[in-house]
């Protein structure tokens, strides 16, 4: 691979109005939406950047189903070297997993009708389940639309799309697209998640780097071209981008344009985009020539393109500008400032609270717990019902870093553990405030530990998930 560097310029020089980044900034602290990375492109040249520290722009981050769009590129480049046609069907590509009886319109499905999310199912199908063969599940689900005639958002599918990508090329998505794709854009060491059958999930599961989210889109932009290299042909990204099925019932604003090949239409003129739970997004904006990415931790995703819509967008002028050198420093003063809050409260620490905590029965599958209180950071020590250990400083003031072992399962969900965790602590009152990071993730989680006599009591919350993680924890002090 023979990575080239991105050239970094002030925002002036490409017509982007620092006052706009800034009120997006500002917008965001106001809305309580805590993003993690924010890079935007403009005329092929990086106009500004920003990582929330602990996060930085060296670590790679889940990108949940902004992984579609990238698989929806192999789908591209397999139909390109003629190995998967658009009319190809998943049920003959895997007869073996058919039931007996096959569902009619099962058999109907074509690959064009999953990429648009028009399978037929009214429902997505629950396929993707841990240690069962999730290909086998999608084909034995009940379709009862006729395919290509009802949006229905569907991550089963696009796991389907990266089966039939691997059982036509004999390669893994991630394999296969490594020297077509990863290696043409400079993108550096992608994992993708995989199922029970090691068949990359498609849908979900590729982790990446801020820049390399914006490589994509600059791909994206020039229509398949990257730096002079031809990607994948024009008419692809054309087609991937362009108006493919009606996703509007039940649906509004930036849900509620147009779906491509796993790629979602915008409101505003032209402007489409590929994009993850909890803020992930590739933005790319022809008419304005720019691309934004942004890895987050939000519930509401509609809120930030908001945001973007109503400063970013009105910030890019036609011209170079000229007289903003001041806000120019300011801006970028701050995006390099940018941070995590940490928890409030006294670095200080009670007396004769180090030990050992015992728990019963709990959702977290917490074992044991152990605070050592020390004077410039303590430590944490904690123990799963399912032999997992964490190991970790904690910072005063501060984000202190431990990488983890811990692998991600084959689920929406993965385990409290991440692959990285930061950690930072306080005391508030007589309550001790413990915040992890989980910087290759969305997730941060909130602890906050109230001693009693003999016993700890644990209140734990993460900020978002598919399903709402707030427990309290009563343990016993060994």
């Amino acid at each position: 691979m023979n990575r080239i560097e991105l050239e970094r310029v002030k925002p002036g020089r490409v017509g982007l109005r620092a006052q706009g980044v800034e009120a997006f900034l500002d917008g965001l602290e106001q809305a309580g939406l805590q993003l993690h990375s924010l890079m935007i492109l403009r005329h092929d040249k990086v106009a500004a950047e920003g990582w929330w520290a602990p996060y930085d722009k060296d670590t790679p981050h889940m990108m949940f189903s902004l992984s579609k769009s990238f698989t929806a590129l192999g789908v591209g480049l397999a139909v390109q070297e003629g190995r998967m046609r658009l009319s190809d069907k998943p049920a003959e590509y895997f007869p073996e997993l058919l039931p007996a009886r096959p569902c009619e319109n099962m058999a109907l499905m074509t690959v064009k009708d999953m990429l648009c999310m028009s399978t037929g199912h009214s429902e997505e199908p629950e396929a993707l389940v841990p240690k069962t063969n999730w290909a086998e599940r999608f084909l034995r689900s009940y379709v009862d639309k006729t395919p290509g005639t009802v949006f229905t958002y569907n991550t089963a599918a696009s796991y389907m799309l990266s089966a039939m990508v691997q059982k036509a090329t004999g390669e893994r998505l991630l394999t296969y697209l490594t020297p077509r794709l990863f290696d043409k854009l400079g993108i550096e060491k992608p994992t993708w998640e995989q199922s029970p059958q090691g068949v990359d999930a498609g849908g979900f599961g590729l982790s990446l780097k801020t820049e390399d989210i914006a490589r994509f889109g600059w791909m994206l932009l020039h229509r398949g071209e990257f730096m002079g290299q031809r990607v994948i042909a024009p008419e692809w990204v054309d087609e991937m981008s362009a108006y493919q099925a009606d996703n509007s019932p039940g649906r509004e604003k930036d849900w509620a344009q147009g779906y491509g090949y796993q790629i979602w239409r915008c409101v505003p003129h032209g402007v489409y985009r590929g994009d993850g739970a909890f803020g992930q997004y590739c933005i790319v904006m022809p008419e304005q020539d720019a691309v934004i990415a942004i890895t987050s931790g939000v519930s509401d995703m509609q809120a930030v393109l908001d945001l973007v819509w109503a400063h970013i967008l009105p910030a890019m002028e036609d011209a170079p500008i000229e007289d903003q050198l001041k806000a120019e420093a300011h801006l970028r003063a701050r995006l390099g400032g940018l941070s995590i809050p940490l928890p409030a409260g006294d670095r200080m620490f009670p007396q004769n609270r180090n030990g050992e905590t015992v728990f019963g029965d709990n959702p977290l599958g917490l074992k044991k717990l152990r605070l050592t209180f020390e004077g410039f950071s303590d430590r944490l020590e904690m123990e799963f019902e399912d032999g997992t250990h964490l190991h970790c400083p904690v910072g005063h003031g501060c984000y202190l870093p431990k990488a983890t072992p811990v692998p991600l399962e084959h689920s929406f969900e993965p385990q409290i553990l991440g692959r990285k965790v930061c950690c930072a602590g306080a005391w508030d009152s007589s309550e001790y405030h413990l915040r992890m990071v989980h910087i290759t993730t969305p997730w941060i989680d909130d602890l906050r530990l109230t001693f009693t006599p003999g016993g700890l009591t644990v209140q734990f919350e993460r900020n978002v998930g598919f399903t709402p993680m707030k427990w309290t924890l009563t343990g016993i002090r060994a």
